[in-house]
């Protein structure tokens, strides 16, 4: 499965239990369609994502940074400090393709 979209925020590494480490993100994937009336609107849809395999590609996603990602959606599930099993549904990112980075003067195109 293949999503694209932009960074919301800087992305995360923290290292999990067993010592390894993953980067967490989320992107924002923006649509335009028409309504029943002809006009326009924007759908916007947030989507948490991980990746387990190279923790140095953090440095390069950051707030506004263009992906394009390839992997497929996962369940999640924790517990948390009040003892409730709460439940969500995450990108397990397998590879990344950085389109663009954000820069001084508008955007730097750049392939990962």
């Amino acid at each position: 499965m293949e999503v694209k979209g932009k960074l919301t925020a800087n992305a995360l590494v923290r290292e999990v239990n067993s010592g390894k480490l993953v980067t967490n993100f989320t992107i924002v994937m923006n649509e335009k369609d028409y309504t029943k009336n002809g006009k326009r609107k924007k759908t916007s849809t947030y989507v948490k994502c991980n990746y387990w395999f190279n923790p140095g590609v953090a440095e390069f996603l950051n707030e506004g940074t263009l992906v394009e990602l390839m992997g497929h959606m996962g369940a999640g599930s924790w517990v948390n400090k009040d003892g409730v099993a709460r439940a969500n549904l995450i990108f397990k990112t397998s590879n990344i393709k950085i389109l663009n980075i954000p820069g001084k003067n508008g955007f730097k195109r750049m392939n990962n």
